[in-house]
């Protein structure tokens, strides 16, 4: 893919002039943002690579073609003059394979080197088209597909086996007092921590029958469920009683439907341990909910105690804003199962959401200079304050231990270096 813009194909800056002088092609890596990122086998061990680049004759360019390009020598295995290549560096995964990057300055090509199925460039210097635009562009898709169906599906399905079956042998707790473990454990997965949450919960619900006082943050228990919303324009959204109002009502209702399935599997006979065990699912929802209302609520109250300092305030309040927002629409469905929220309301909050993006946008880098991390304490190449991010990408790359020079062991000489046709098979 290319350095900044990824596969955007149609943005594609690396170039390939024909020269009917010379009856070759140019290829040109304009500026370092055209530079070739990420190809597998590109950084030690490919001699040729496929190079995609715009088309240019006759002072016209023709769009997005394939080219091969032998790019290090076949004797010595070294770069070809003109050519920058290398390993990328350390990555997090895949270290055997040497993902690499390529620059071209003024690389020559013999003019048969352009593949030439569905388009041609003829001895003068004219292009023929022999198909459509859109088989250059094949290549990326195959690659796509191929990926997913190759070696993503292949690997979640290994993983989903091996999950299930050892979620089936692990166990952690016991579901019955002087029973054996029988329930499955959740360590390092927040399951856990919703289910101690709710059991909290569903013992502040019981305190209400009793008429028991409950703590501050669960006081809204006692308050009646509303049933509709109030807002009618997209401006009500910024409204943080609003939308607090949003979260109450959810997570009062939730807490509310879990304790009534939980109580009537009581009633119905079933043993305490079970009936938890058939509610947790409801049970983990609830605690979820209460947790989301309560992190809105401390955000608001928060944002209140900032009234001295509007700029900082107005800032805030749009990330305020912004949070409850998308935590709304992430869970629509929770605020449309009662009818609390309509289609139309709904609608209106996804405008005011993509508004809000809009604004928070321009302020973004700043909001995250607030930090104040040196570019030492950050050790980011694509990170760092200047926003030089590629060009300095490219030069951590260069300076990567697996791009220092070594002399080729004869066995990867041989098999690099001796052209296929020539090799015994």
């Amino acid at each position: 893919m290319q350095f900044q813009l990824g596969t955007y194909l149609q943005g594609l800056e690396t170039t390939a002039s024909f020269d009917p002088s010379n009856q070759d092609f140019i290829l040109n890596s304009p500026k370092p943002s055209s530079i070739k990122w990420w190809p597998g086998d590109l950084g030690r061990s490919a001699n040729h690579a496929v190079v995609l680049a715009q088309l240019y004759t006759q002072g016209k360019c023709h769009g997005m073609h394939a080219f091969i390009v032998q790019i290090r020598s076949l004797l010595d295995h070294s770069a070809l003059p003109g050519v920058k290549i290398g390993d990328i560096g350390p990555k997090m995964a895949l270290e055997q394979v040497d993902n690499g990057y390529l620059m071209l300055q003024n690389i020559r090509i013999p003019k048969d080197n352009m593949l030439n199925r569905y388009s041609e460039v003829t001895s003068d210097g004219r292009y023929i088209k022999k198909g459509s635009d859109r088989i250059n562009y094949i290549v990326m898709v195959f690659t796509r597909v191929k990926i997913i169906s190759s070696e993503m599906v292949t690997a979640l399905s290994k993983a989903c086996v091996i999950a299930i079956r050892y979620s089936v042998v692990r166990r952690q707790s016991k579901l019955k007092t002087g029973s054996m473990p029988s329930s499955c454990t959740y360590e390092e997965e927040n399951t856990v921590l919703q289910l101690q949450t709710a059991r909290f919960l569903i013992k502040c619900l019981n305190k209400i029958e009793c008429g028991e006082p409950l703590p501050q943050s669960l006081s809204y228990l006692y308050e009646p469920i509303t049933h509709h919303c109030c807002a009618k324009e997209k401006s009500d959204f910024l409204k943080p009683f609003l939308y607090i109002e949003l979260y109450k009502h959810r997570a009062h209702r939730l807490i509310k439907d879990a304790g009534i399935k939980l109580q009537s599997l009581l009633q119905s006979g079933v043993e305490q341990h079970v009936a938890w065990n058939s509610t947790s699912v409801q049970l983990a929802r609830a605690a979820v909910a209460h947790c989301h209302y309560i992190v809105v609520k401390n955000f608001v109250e928060t944002l209140d105690g900032l009234k001295f300092e509007p700029e900082i305030q107005q800032v805030i309040k749009m990330l305020c804003d912004l949070y409850a927002l998308i935590g709304i629409l992430d869970n629509a469905g929770d605020f449309l199962y009662d009818g609390y929220l309509t289609g139309k309301q709904l609608d209106l909050m996804t405008a005011c959401q993509l508004h809000l993006l809009s604004l928070v946008r321009k302020e973004a880098v700043s909001i995250a200079d607030a930090f104040d991390y040196p570019d030492e304490q950050l050790n980011s190449a694509i990170g760092t304050y200047d926003g030089l991010a590629y060009q300095r990408l490219f030069e951590w790359a260069q300076k990567a231990p697996t791009n220092a020079k070594k002399k080729v062991p004869q066995t990867v000489h041989y098999s690099l270096s001796t052209p296929l046709c020539q090799a015994s098979l």
